[in-house]
């Protein structure tokens, strides 16, 4: 993790972004660092590309042009502008029901669904397993090409930094590889993915996820265990909603 209160977990270097259809950039060659001590806030006129920087700093939007970095260890909490977008599936469900779902199996499973694809090495190269667990670069498209399914898990390796382990497509077994060998395959979102899939479940893992741990919560931004488990999001008021929202954010 991160202990020094000055060093940078997350930053953009140089982005720009264009909405497709827009007749240019929202945003252009923003440069944001942020550390232990930091507390942004962006400020502007209407248009200026605020929410626009905001998607790209959280991650829902990935840059056009530009390095966007990430700690892989950190987690992310996210309102969006329209605080309800959060609910809008789940209008039937109580809130103490809502957080039981999002965050079922210490993942918080709409994180994981606003997140960006980013671009991928725009030349991967190609790999090929051995019996020996090791890979051996091969030709694109060759016969023999191993392309890696989905990644199941990961380790520190000192100061190598972390190892993925690998399901292969049509192989029935797992290797650990490089977070560089993942990148140069054009498979760094696999990495990414794990990564928030850990700083998730880490965080998750400390509190219990029931019935009384969510009210409990959920009474501290005003909400008492009659809204919060008896009523629907539906029938509650836009600002106990509200309420649902940011006490899911924080969770």
């Amino acid at each position: 993790g991160v202990k020094s209160r000055s060093r940078r977990f997350l930053n953009l270097e140089d982005a720009y972004y264009t909405y497709p259809g827009s007749g240019g950039p929202s945003v252009r060659g923003a440069t944001v660092e942020c550390c232990l001590k930091s507390r942004v806030g962006i400020i502007g006129p209407n248009g200026a590309g605020k929410s626009t920087l905001a998607g790209l700093v959280v991650g829902e939007l990935a840059p056009d042009v530009g390095a966007a970095h990430r700690h892989p260890n950190l987690r992310v909490a996210f309102v969006a502008q329209h605080a309800f977008y959060h609910l809008e599936q789940h209008m039937d469900l109580t809130g103490t029901q809502y957080l039981l779902w999002r965050f079922e199996g210490n993942e918080d499973r709409q994180a994981m669904d606003f997140r960006a694809e980013e671009a991928e090495c725009p030349d991967p190269k190609s790999y090929r397993l051995l019996p020996s667990g090791r890979l051996a670069q091969c030709e694109r498209g060759a016969p023999d090409e191993d392309r890696p399914e989905v990644v199941v898990d990961r380790r520190q390796r000192g100061r190598l930094g972390y190892e993925y382990e690998v399901r292969w497509r049509g192989i029935d077994v797992t290797t650990w590889i490089s977070r560089t060998q993942l990148a140069e395959m054009g498979c760094l979102g696999m990495a990414k993915r794990e990564d928030e899939r850990q700083a998730a479940q880490r965080a998750l893992s400390e509190r219990p996820l029931t019935t009384p741990a969510v009210e409990a919560h959920l009474a501290g931004f005003g909400l008492g265990s009659e809204e919060a488990s008896h009523r629907r999001l539906g029938a509650l008021s836009n600002g106990q909603r509200a309420r649902v929202v940011l006490g899911a954010a924080t969770w």
